[in-house]
């Protein structure tokens, strides 16, 4: 009997006994319970034209949101202020001494 075949067959017996049952059983219902929990953390879908990032399902992602909208203040800030420097430098209108 090929190895294949005595797998498949000793697969088949252990399948039918009453333990391997409730073990898939149990395996089964903990996976859908987990996937339905109300408390579980899952991620949200994407949408279109997304203006921000989407909202944060652990600790991990909630420190790097708020790192995110820190940085976005800091560059608007210095956007700024290079844009106010350039204006007051390079402005071509020339200056009366």
């Amino acid at each position: 009997m090929p190895i294949l075949a005595k797998f498949n067959a000793q697969f088949a017996r252990f399948l039918s006994g009453s333990k391997a049952a409730s073990l898939a059983g149990v395996l089964f219902g903990s996976v859908v319970l987990a996937l339905t929990a109300p408390g579980a953390a899952h991620a949200a879908a994407p949408v279109p034209w997304q203006m921000d990032l989407q909202p944060p399902a652990g600790s991990l992602a909630e420190m790097a949101t708020d790192l995110h909208n820190l940085l976005l203040v800091v560059i608007t800030l210095i956007s700024l202020f290079r844009s106010w420097i350039a204006d007051l430098c390079w402005c071509p209108v020339p200056c009366k001494p």
